[in-house]
């Protein structure tokens, strides 16, 4: 089993809307002979959702993506998982509190969305993109509760988030910044307890590769790969990361 990780490949901000980057994505998934490509959410905005999945679906043979808060953007997060349901060619599958068995390896996942009551002063102090969402303050605590409730029955041999699942995951540059409540949702215990092999994630624009040990004697590896904004110099030289079972 070969897996191809991105994340955070922000279509909305090219001309072309991604045609180039996804057609060079699958070019280059395709030479490296991998089974599934991971997309860990922030892939585009809802409305170039439908062409974005089935470009996405000419990738590789399966597809799995999250959903990430650009996504979200204009709408929420039920509605825009309603949308993949429905609007997902056969091979892309959204991971939403729900899993999936690939060549007998199984992928779980979620948004693993952050609670706004952690932000400090409270939510409504908050400076993040919530004001681009429709009324994320009545569906982001329930949204994150029942990830967190997903994360503590969860199985897998590889985990799929998009918010930041592990402090480890926080850029030794944003270590104790306050806008960490909107990146780091605290379940490190119990994401570990899942005994996931590899843990995928994204919205960080830092990429990131840790591996932090479980008590049973084994370990789990975390790995990030985000693409970014066209003005963070990354996206010229940016390619899949890969790892193999």
């Amino acid at each position: 089993m070969r897996v191809a990780l991105v994340s955070d490949v922000h279509l909305e901000f090219w001309a072309d809307w991604g045609d180039l980057f996804l057609s060079e994505l699958a070019i280059d998934v395709e030479g490296s002979h991998a089974d599934v490509l991971v997309v860990a959410g922030d892939t585009c905005i809802p409305q170039i959702l439908t062409r974005t999945l089935v470009k996405l679906a000419a990738c590789a043979p399966d597809v799995l993506l999250t959903i990430g808060n650009h996504d979200v953007y204009g709408s929420d997060h039920a509605t825009i998982a309603a949308e993949i349901r429905r609007d997902a060619p056969k091979n892309v599958h959204l991971l939403d509190r729900s899993s999936v068995s690939i060549k007998g390896t199984v992928f779980a996942g979620c948004t693993l969305w952050p609670d706004p009551m952690r932000a400090p002063g409270g939510p409504m102090s908050s400076s993040m993109d919530l004001h681009r969402m429709k009324q994320p303050f009545n569906w982001m605590p329930v949204e994150h509760a029942r990830d967190v409730a997903f994360l503590r029955s969860a199985q897998a041999d590889v985990l799929v988030t998009h918010f930041v699942p592990h402090r480890l995951g926080i850029s030794p540059r944003f270590r104790g910044d306050s806008g960490n409540w909107y990146f780091h949702v605290p379940v490190d215990d119990v994401v570990q307890d899942i005994c996931a092999r590899y843990v995928l994630f994204g919205h960080t624009h830092d990429p990131a590769a840790f591996v932090v040990p479980r008590d049973d004697g084994s370990h789990t590896n975390y790995l990030c790969n985000p693409r970014g904004y066209p003005r963070e110099g990354r996206c010229e030289t940016y390619r899949p990361v890969y790892f193999e079972f």
